[in-house]
């Protein structure tokens, strides 16, 4: 089973990949969003076709501005846990409501 690795991005514990996820991949009840490869630290969308540089999957679903896109920061950009890796259905069990 594919691992990814964890991360923290906008207060929430979340899973990384470089790669697409189809939705047919992702457990129900988990939510994925796109960054678009865009100056130093990107630009989070829910779907992004161009330009795509990761997917995160959460638990909870992310609230997006009026504008839909959360432009990443020093500060927002994802931080990674070293060594911290889950596959999603451990991240789905853990964070089931």
């Amino acid at each position: 089973m594919e691992t990814f690795d964890v991360i923290e991005i906008l207060g929430r514990k979340a899973l990384f990949s470089n790669w697409r996820l189809a939705p047919s991949e992702v457990p129900e009840g988990l939510y994925t969003y796109d960054i678009r490869e865009d100056g130093e630290y990107g630009v989070l969308e829910r779907k992004v076709i161009v330009d795509h540089e990761a997917t995160i999957v959460t638990a909870a679903p992310i609230d997006f501005p009026k504008e839909g896109f959360i432009v990443l920061d020093e500060d927002s950009s994802p931080n990674f846990w070293p060594g911290d890796k889950m596959t999603l259905q451990e991240f789905a069990q853990k964070n089931k409501k």
